[in-house]
């Protein structure tokens, strides 16, 4: 039995494995330990369980499973509500609309005033009140209360004795005003010490008295009620606006020239006598016991996070390289075979055929580009996080990750001569692909002549013109060089996905 795949575990036992199927089934079953050591019989090395190429392939398809997997059982099945609206239960909708006397709300509510314009009843019929029976009649906003008829010179006096309460309320406020401001002196513009007599509260706005509505007047006294109603005298009415007018100007003089005098003496402050020294008096301050305060609680930047591993530097460095390289695949993954017809005769001939050759060659170079100039910045933030799982913290942190980072910098050249290759076989395939679109015509192939598997590169083609077959040898030349890349290509178009990433695994892990 050919065997394919062995296994060294740290116990010393070998396992073997005949096909690529058998070696999967048991990395899928978790029995596979990072530390075994995995041998591949195609390549003819061993090498460690966590940087293996299949192994982490497999792996590769075990995340992508286990996220369909994830984002499949996430769905949210239909709510009950599609804008998650909180609705209220029946039970609620009907007590507000069957309370326990069989009527809704609205129905109690205005319940008597419905009865009261179902009887047909003439509101003008009755003065005060609603209809017969007690119930409310409707508010209508008119005072229809009868009320005792009075005489010109009643009417007259109850005017003149609300003017004199009115001008009496406004010397009252006066006097108040006054009162606050003769309790501060031009000297220190502190309120004396003396408290101001006590000020009589002005009556409420129900004692004083008000000039009587108008009645209604009653059927058939008209003709009286229109001759008892005299308007009042006007001039008590002038006299009193223009006093309140007057008081108020005082009022204002007053606040105005009291309000100068006090900024006046503010700005100017005390004079120091003459041949001495302004001296300002201080007043002791006695000092105020202030509680304890608690001591705060620590933040969470306080807070010193357990290790997850071993914060020794090999440790350390072994779960960044594991980071930066399933960064890197992840960077990767979206990679696609290169279609099997390229470089054949029947694509050198026809490529207008084979678009998606173009579109997939772009990506590779686009996808190299990017992951070449963010591998720096890339495995700095995987030995950050390392750092992390290791709770390495304070000026250590900073010290071992620039140590780490020049060590880094170290197997550039080697990485860089990668990705060089991978970039100049992407460029190579693009520019002799829009080469061939221009001559499509004058390539021929010829498939019964080609001789051979028909699969290298050129084979059963020919150029119908000179300058033609310059352009067909040009492009092979060209295609073969790339693909051998001084013996580090991928030697052929099918090898090429796996070429990207297994280069990339060796010079990342000397």
């Amino acid at each position: 039995m050919t065997v394919r795949y062995r296994i060294r575990t740290s116990g010393g036992q070998e396992l073997s494995f005949a096909s690529r199927e058998m070696f999967e089934d048991f990395v899928r079953s978790g029995d596979l330990s990072p530390d075994d050591l995995v041998y591949d019989g195609e390549s003819g090395s061993w090498s460690p369980a966590r940087t293996h190429p299949t192994v982490l392939d497999i792996q590769y398809e075990m995340e992508k499973e286990e996220e369909d997997a994830e984002a499949a059982a996430g769905e949210d099945p239909a709510a009950d509500n599609a804008f998650g609206l909180s609705l209220a239960p029946e039970e609620e909708r009907a007590s507000e609309d069957d309370p326990a006397d069989g009527t809704t709300k609205k129905e109690a509510a205005g319940g008597a005033s419905g009865d009261g314009e179902s009887d047909g009843a003439d509101p003008d019929e009755h003065d005060v009140g609603g209809p017969a029976g007690g119930e409310p009649g409707l508010d209508l906003d008119f005072d229809l209360a009868l009320t005792d008829e009075l005489s010109p010179e009643d009417e007259q006096r109850a005017f003149l004795e609300q003017l004199e309460a009115e001008r009496q309320a406004d010397l009252d406020a006066g006097s108040s005003i006054r009162e606050s401001l003769s309790g501060f002196t031009a000297d220190t513009l502190a309120p004396r010490s003396d408290p101001p007599p006590p000020r009589t509260p002005d009556p409420p706005p129900s004692a004083r008295p008000s000039a009587p509505r108008p009645s209604r007047p009653r059927a058939g006294e008209k003709g009286r009620a229109s001759e008892s109603r005299r308007p009042p005298p006007a001039a008590p009415a002038k006299s009193g606006r223009m006093g309140r007018w007057l008081l108020r100007v005082a009022l204002v003089m007053v606040l105005a020239g009291g309000g100068y005098v006090a900024f006046q003496l503010l700005a100017s402050g005390p004079e120091p006598e003459v041949g001495g020294e302004d001296q300002t008096a201080e007043l002791p301050v006695e000092p105020v016991d202030e509680p304890p305060q608690p001591d705060p609680e620590p933040t969470p930047e306080e807070v010193v996070p357990e290790p997850v591993i071993a914060s020794t530097p090999a440790a350390v460095r072994e779960r960044a390289q594991e980071r930066y390289l399933a960064a890197t695949r992840a960077a990767l993954r979206d990679l696609q075979p290169i279609p099997d017809v390229w470089p054949t005769g029947p694509y050198l001939s026809v490529p207008s055929e084979y678009p998606e050759v173009l579109d997939i060659w772009q990506d590779y170079r686009s996808t190299i580009r990017s992951v070449r100039q963010e591998d720096e910045e890339r495995y700095a933030a995987a030995y950050g996080a390392a750092l992390d799982d290791g709770a390495v913290s304070g000026e250590a942190r900073q010290e071992r990750l620039d140590a780490a980072m020049e060590a880094f910098a170290a197997g550039a050249e080697l990485r860089d001569a990668h990705f060089g290759r991978v970039e100049a076989l992407a460029t190579a395939a693009i520019q002799s692909h829009n080469a061939l679109l221009e001559a499509e015509g004058l390539i021929l192939y010829d498939a019964a002549g080609s001789g051979g598997d028909g699969q290298s590169i050129g084979q059963g083609t020919s150029g119908r013109t000179d300058e033609s077959q310059l352009l067909l040898n040009q492009v092979i030349e060209l295609l073969a060089a790339a693909l051998d890349a001084d013996g580090e290509g991928p030697g052929s178009g099918e090898n090429v996905r796996e070429w990207v990433w297994d280069g990339f695994l060796d010079v990342a892990t000397r």
